[in-house]
């Protein structure tokens, strides 16, 4: 994974298993702005970079452009979490720009969460940001954004909380949840909630043109030592030069103001409460805080005004808890990562609902369906199936992609199918943990993460640690659960109890078919993508076209990049319908743009429909508008190519994409024979990217589920 850091051309996307890395991710290489370069995580997994106190910035790139982060967590680097490089306070040279971070953690860095300095072109969407800057030289915030280039609408903070973070410089000036500072040119902030942050919620600083709408600010302020603790908190004259605020509710601190310093800033259809006045339009302000608006709402219910985002920040507060005896005596709550693994990531934290009417003031619509008395834990539309897990219910066709487990014979129903002992996976067709959507299981249980197909016994299965590259010293430490049987055998991923089956559906997806007469010899009888001797998938559709199988773990039945919503294989970055995630609508008006809902296309994409695409690249659209690689093919430079198999694709690398001997590492592309790696490495758009794969003690030896090797 480090290694393909350093590799990852225009175009790429590296995925990344679950688990803990030490080390920092730096790519090395910019993309372009048709074609970007993506580090996510492997679909319903949480990476964790931790940096424990030291590496700097944790992710991101002084040089490179055109990268985007997606569902990645980066804790308590020395410097920051997020950001790009920092040039000087002159911004003399200028930095590298055009950065999206999207569904991410930046959490206990010593100074900034995100950081974006001296540039043009960031998008911070959908993340939380938690107890930053409790480092020397700190003069910090949650979200920094720094003499940043170009106007408001090439630079978006949207949909992201942010609390307590801090300041502990001599200057006490900072410890804002999101800052717009010294000479910026434009930003916009919508859709934010921000709270208990030392500093203000929202502060402008020497920066024009910022456009703040619909965003919740609460109860921030509240380090005595700092010296500015009013919630949206304009510091000069020229932070007032054409900025504007509309939409938005601050409930400021006990002896503090909602706005400070907004003469001459356009000020619309807001409710600004000084002085910790009554906020009774919250679900809940102490324990659980919970910022979505009660029935009784009347002063934020549809009185907004113009110019609100299509969407409301739809965050779950279950994602955030309570949590006493912190490093710093106010700090009250924390990241709950266990929840977070248990739903299927951080972007299952955020389900935005669409806005109709007139808007409701703040960051949460409670026409959308963010009611308190509804549940937040659903990722999708459907609910038709349950995955049942240690820490949370999770009822949605689209909700746990892999990530639920259980610890007993719990019972998951999945259309007309029951898996006694396995969590469910995405549908709970064939997901990582999940029975087919077709099977009946009686026993077994697989742990989080990767799969644990190598438990055949009744026996605890312990996470241990994976090397991910061993040219460095980089590890992985799985987040698998503990996993135990009720009927003497662990499941695979997809598999049934009374025949184990490999990672993958039920169509060989990655590696040769399982035998089912064992389920701990990698390669064969467990390997990546091996079926069960009995097992059976229900097909899904991919434009017009039945699918069987899929890389195990993401979504079993559906064929990379592609995600399950509904029974339909589709483009979460392009489908109007299913926008970032599934059930996320676009509106009539707008285009669904790299999993964004947004008024137009970017450079280098083509509008097909209401979707932007790559004609280079999307196998939905290869070449033209509508024309469709058949399964099994991929689309490259606009062709489709590869053997249509009708189950897993059978790429050939591009020239770029180099490939080893056994001495080094094999990049194996996916439908290999029983004795390939599998699933230890996936060809995604001409890439081998190398997975981390857990290792677990069972009976005193150590399985690998799979092969770790780097490429």
């Amino acid at each position: 994974m480090f290694q393909a850091a350093n590799t990852a051309q225009a175009g790429d996307t590296v995925y990344l298993r679950g688990g803990i890395y030490s080390g920092t991710l730096r790519p090395a290489n910019s993309g372009s702005s048709g074609a970007w370069i993506t580090f996510a995580a492997y679909p319903g997994e949480l990476p964790i970079f931790d940096g424990a106190g030291s590496g700097g910035t944790g992710v991101g790139s002084s040089s490179a452009q055109y990268i985007r982060f997606i569902g990645i967590a980066a804790r308590n680097y020395s410097s920051t979490g997020f950001g790009n490089g920092w040039t000087s306070s002159s911004c003399s040279p200028l930095s590298n720009g055009n950065l999206e971070f999207i569904n991410v953690i930046a959490e206990g860095n010593g100074i900034n969460g995100i950081a974006f300095y001296c540039a043009s072109g960031v998008v911070i969407e959908r993340s939380i940001v938690a107890h930053n800057g409790n480092l020397q030289p700190s003069w910090s915030s949650g979200v920094n954004l720094f003499s940043v280039k170009g106007t408001a609408a090439n630079n978006i903070v949207r949909q992201t909380v942010s609390f307590e973070n801090i300041d502990i410089s001599s200057n006490r000036t900072d410890g804002s949840g999101f800052i717009l500072d010294q000479g910026s040119s434009g930003a916009t902030f919508e859709n934010n909630i921000g709270f208990r942050n030392g500093g203000s919620c929202i502060r402008l600083t020497n920066s024009g043109n910022s456009n703040l709408i619909n965003n919740t600010c609460f109860n921030n302020g509240i380090d005595p030592n700092v010296l500015y603790h009013d919630e949206i908190f304009y510091s000069d004259a020229n932070s007032r030069v054409g900025a504007s605020i509309r939409n938005t509710v601050a409930v400021a601190s006990s002896g503090n103001d909602a706005l400070w310093g907004a003469s001459g800033v356009t000020v619309e259809d807001n409710v600004f409460i000084d002085n910790a006045g009554p906020a009774e339009f919250f679900v809940s302000t102490s324990g659980l805080l919970d910022f979505r608006l009660t029935s009784g709402a009347s002063q934020l219910i549809d009185q907004g005004g113009g110019g609100a985002p299509a969407t409301d920040v739809g965050f779950d507060p279950a994602c955030l808890r309570p949590a006493d005896g912190q490093a710093v005596s106010w700090w009250q709550y924390a990241v709950d990562y266990d929840y977070i693994e248990s739903i299927g990531g951080v972007a299952a934290c955020f389900a935005p609902g669409a806005r109709s009417g007139a808007p409701d003031i703040g960051a949460y619509e409670f026409a959308a369906g963010s009611d308190g008395t509804t549940s937040a834990t659903t990722t999708g539309t459907a609910t038709t199936s349950t995955a049942t897990s240690t820490s949370a219910t999770v009822t949605s066709t689209t909700a746990t992609t892999g990530s639920a487990s259980s610890t007993s014979a719990t019972t998951s129903t999945t259309d007309g199918g029951t898996s006694t002992g396995g969590g469910a996976g995405v549908g709970g067709a064939s997901g990582v943990g999940g029975a087919s959507a077709t099977d009946t299981s009686s026993g077994g249980a697989t742990g989080t993460g990767t799969a644990s197909v190598d438990a055949a016994a009744a026996d605890a299965a312990t996470a241990e640690t994976a090397t991910v590259d061993t040219a460095t010293v980089d590890t992985a430490t799985s987040d698998a659960t503990t996993a135990s049987a009720t009927s003497g055998a662990a499941t695979g991923a997809g598999g049934t109890a009374a025949n184990p089956a490999g990672i993958g559906g039920a169509s060989s997806s990655v590696g040769g078919a399982g035998d089912a007469s064992s389920a701990s010899n990698t390669g064969s009888a467990s390997s990546a993508g091996g079926t069960s001797a009995t097992q059976s998938a229900s097909a899904l559709t991919t434009a017009g076209l039945a699918t069987t199988g899929g890389p195990g773990g993401v979504d079993s039945s559906c064929q990379l990049p592609l995600s399950e919503c509904s029974g339909v294989c589709v483009d979460t970055a392009s489908n109007p319908a299913h926008c970032g995630n599934c059930g996320i609508a676009c509106a009539a008006s707008q285009v669904c743009s790299s999993g964004l809902c947004t008024a137009s296309c970017g450079p280098g994409f083509a509008l097909c429909g209401q979707g932007c695409v790559v004609f280079s690249s999307d196998a939905l659209n290869c070449g033209a508008c509508g024309v469709t690689c058949d399964l099994g093919q991929a689309c490259q430079a606009g062709v489709c190519v590869g053997e249509p198999t009708g189950e897993s694709p059978t790429v050939p690398a591009k020239p770029q994409a180099k490939v080893y001997g056994d001495a080094g590492c094999g990049c194996w592309v996916a439908g290999g024979s029983s004795g390939a790696p599998g699933n230890s490495a996936l060809l995604i758009s001409g890439l081998c990217v190398t997975l981390a794969l857990g290792r677990r003690r069972v009976n005193g030896a150590l399985y690998t589920s799979g092969s770790v090797r780097r490429y």
